[in-house]
């Protein structure tokens, strides 16, 4: 996906350069695009006939358009919330007070001017349920909470050298599945997407499978997420013991073979030979054992009888 949500006529001038050579770039490939607007992008390009041709052409040829919303919580909230006074200024705790320019149906109207049924939605706002039930059929971001099934689609957003290198490096240990790459249309942005484009040009040069995020889920092409097992029943835990209900512990009784042990004569302490107090080892710079023999000492004289 490429994210569109410059606020400003001097910062949408810019972006709007920067998306054009983006998907002039993506069409010498073959490559579909999934051009994700935020609502005064879209007021942006309705108002001006030259970009809506540009917009049609961009459809024409197999690009899709998106909406992505930016709730109450984020600096760069769109204006857009179904939010109560109370909640609002909850969400917007810290942040730069700012009066809501309308609810969700306000919010997809200004898309209907450009795409009358969006299909692909980005509604990063995990308050405000009333909105996130208008989503659209397809989120790509983890802020929607309004159920449905799932399924995991793999992205990265590559930026800088390193960071190319290692969305390269991940792409190329696939041998299948999906994977996706998204950018924001900007000046900093256009490098990366540079060389993301030049990288896929290696292992796709027609472009043949590339696809949008709507034409992923509708081919089915991503295994849906399985719904967990189901946590067993709480069960009544067994009550611990009181001095009331313990049962009176037994003494032990003695082993018969602890009996049969009683009136056996101890056992003798082994005694050292005659020849052991002759007899030593000694370790040699070898390693091996020597024996070495003691002379005896001398025997004292017996006495006669």
């Amino acid at each position: 996906p490429v994210y569109n949500g410059a606020q400003g006529e001097k910062a949408l001038d810019e972006s709007y350069t920067v998306l054009k050579k983006m998907v002039a770039l993506a069409e010498t490939q073959h490559v579909r695009l999934t051009l994700m607007f935020s609502p005064q992008y879209a007021d942006y390009i309705a108002t001006s006939p030259v970009r809506r041709i540009d917009l049609s052409n961009w459809k024409g040829t197999g690009h899709e358009i998106g909406a992505w919303h930016r709730g109450p919580a984020d600096k760069d909230w769109d204006g857009y919330t179904n939010l109560s006074k109370e909640a609002l200024a909850q969400a917007r705790r810290g942040k730069t007070p700012k009066e809501p320019a309308g609810g969700h149906s306000e919010y997809f109207a200004s898309f209907r001017q450009l795409e009358p049924a969006i299909r692909t939605g980005c509604m990063e706002d995990k308050a405000d349920r009333e909105f996130l039930a208008a989503a659209p059929g397809y989120e790509i971001c983890p802020g929607r909470s309004a159920g449905g099934k799932k399924a995991r689609l793999s992205c990265a957003s590559p930026s800088g050298r390193t960071g190319i290198e290692k969305s390269t490096r991940a792409f190329s240990r696939m041998n299948d599945g999906i994977y996706g790459a998204s950018f924001n249309s900007s000046p900093a942005d256009f490098g990366p997407f540079y060389a993301w484009l030049s990288f896929l040009k290696t292992r796709d040069p027609q472009g043949l499978k590339s696809r949008t995020v709507s034409g992923i889920a509708e081919k089915n092409l991503l295994p849906v997420k399985k719904p967990g097992a189901l946590k067993p029943e709480n069960t009544a835990k067994t009550p611990r013991e009181t001095r009331e209900t313990r049962l009176p512990r037994l003494k032990p009784v003695p082993d018969i073979r602890s009996n049969m042990n009683k009136g056996r004569p101890p056992r003798l302490k082994p005694v050292p030979g005659f020849y052991s107090r002759f007899i030593r080892f000694m370790t040699v710079p070898s390693g091996r054992k020597v024996i070495i023999l003691k002379k005896p000492p001398p025997e004292k004289d017996k006495k006669k009888k």
